[in-house]
């Protein structure tokens, strides 16, 4: 067997670099030749974008629309953020407001006289209350056509009730006034 330096020449060495220098830049060299009119409609997926990738400044004006938002939430018949005491704070809200919701008790929120029959129902305490809302449970009870939620008035299909588990202590809980982010599905 003859030794690698017999047939080590200078344009062999020379041919070498070449090779990897052009694996190397050919595909930065490509990148920067390719633009929006060389890649085919429909041609790059979501699963090839990056995960983060789009920011807002990347979005083209119009291209995010309420009208394309509601489609992909198409089973959200209402939405209100319910402030401490039973308002609804009418720039939070959709097919909720404040002649549907009333609050017979402390931290019990009644929803009804809704233009649809709710088939889900899930609520968030609101960060940004008085409350901690790391210590709030929120319940949601739904009640079909003829029947009433306790506590709750005739025509209304949904109670929200809110526990806060600091007011009485470590062991013990009570209801308050918080706020709420309730989503109703039809």
């Amino acid at each position: 067997m003859e030794p690698i330096t017999r047939r080590l020449t200078y344009a062999n060495v020379m041919a070498t670099i070449a090779v990897f220098g052009v694996l190397a830049g050919g595909g930065a060299y490509a990148a920067s030749k390719i633009g929006a009119g060389d890649i085919a409609k429909n041609a790059v997926r979501s699963k090839h974008i990056k995960k983060n990738a789009v920011k807002t400044p990347k979005i083209k004006n119009g291209a995010v629309t309420e009208a394309k938002l509601a489609e992909e939430f198409e089973s959200v018949a209402a939405y209100a953020q319910i402030e401490g005491g039973g308002s609804v704070e009418d720039d939070l809200s959709f097919n909720i407001d404040d002649d549907d919701v009333t609050s017979p008790s402390t931290g019990v929120y009644c929803i009804g006289g809704l233009p649809f029959e709710p088939k889900n129902a899930v609520a968030t305490p609101e960060a940004t209350s008085a409350v901690d809302s790391q210590d709030v449970t929120i319940s949601v009870l739904l009640s079909g056509p003829g029947s009433i939620p306790f506590g709750c008035a005739t025509g209304d299909r949904i109670r929200v009730q809110v526990i806060d588990h600091g007011v009485l202590g470590a062991s013990a809980a009570g209801f308050t006034d918080n706020y709420v982010f309730i989503w109703v599905e039809d």
